[in-house]
């Protein structure tokens, strides 16, 4: 495929056969767009380190399985940082991960609810029931 302006040849590209099939040339993207694709997963995981410990944990969580379907969420991580800064984002993944929910996702949403500025909910005591310490429960040693 080529592309002219008034007669004169600005581009080509080869031409694509399977629908929706892209063929881009590198220098004809916009700047924002150079950015995002020199954001591999190497430079996620330096930025991530520089965050802290818990968010290189969480990243290293996320590029476990299908790094390339995932790269997008940890760039987001990246710019949760540079909104609410990086102690705030260090304290979201802490949580996240706390909760079992190392996701862009909940992280996202801990920082919007600004659970990240409060402690952790103290641990429910259950009742003597749910110990194995009911007045009707049997002697796990005692069946047999």
């Amino acid at each position: 495929m080529q592309i002219f302006h008034e007669q004169q040849l600005v581009a080509s590209h080869p031409r694509m056969y399977k629908p929706g099939a892209r063929s881009t040339v590198q220098d004809h993207l916009p700047p924002e767009a150079k950015a995002y694709l020199m954001r591999d997963p190497q430079w996620c995981l330096a930025q991530a380190e520089k965050v802290g410990e818990r968010c290189l944990e969480l990243v290293h969580g996320l590029f476990a399985h299908r790094v390339l379907d995932n790269l997008r969420a940890v760039q987001g991580l990246r710019q949760l940082g540079g909104r609410y800064g990086k102690r705030r984002l260090e304290a979201a993944c802490a949580r996240a991960l706390d909760h079992e929910a190392g996701t862009y996702r909940s992280v996202k949403n801990v920082l919007e609810k600004g659970l990240d500025q409060q402690g952790l909910p103290l641990p429910i005591a259950l009742p003597d029931a749910y110990g194995g310490k009911s007045r009707f429960s049997r002697n796990p040693e005692l069946l047999n």
